[in-house]
């Protein structure tokens, strides 16, 4: 099985947009893996008490949220996924590097 991680490729493939050339993945689990939802549980868990809690200080608006007792959506999780929400590409980005 060892073999089955060695040299992965892949691709993105999308209505969209044009197929993209294959790419290396040098690390990373396969999907599938037994040891994914661990590995994401440990990654993730907190994620959206951070988003939260930034939202409260103002430093990530999101988008208003429907829920008045939640003023702005900043992170949508269910089962393995994850989708975060901003105003912007910059917030986005912003979110992203202060979550890692």
């Amino acid at each position: 099985t060892r073999s089955m991680y060695q040299s992965i490729k892949s691709r993105v493939l999308h209505p969209l947009i044009e197929e993209s050339e294959t790419f290396d993945i040098p690390q990373g689990l396969r999907e599938g893996s037994k040891t994914s939802p661990v590995l994401f549980s440990v990654a993730v868990n907190d994620m959206p008490a951070f988003i939260r809690d930034e939202n409260k200080r103002d430093d990530f608006k999101g988008v208003p949220s429907p829920d008045p007792s939640v003023p702005y959506l900043g992170c949508l999780c269910f089962a393995d996924d994850v989708a975060l929400v901003a105003t912007s590409a910059e917030e986005l980005r912003e979110m992203i590097q202060r979550a890692l």
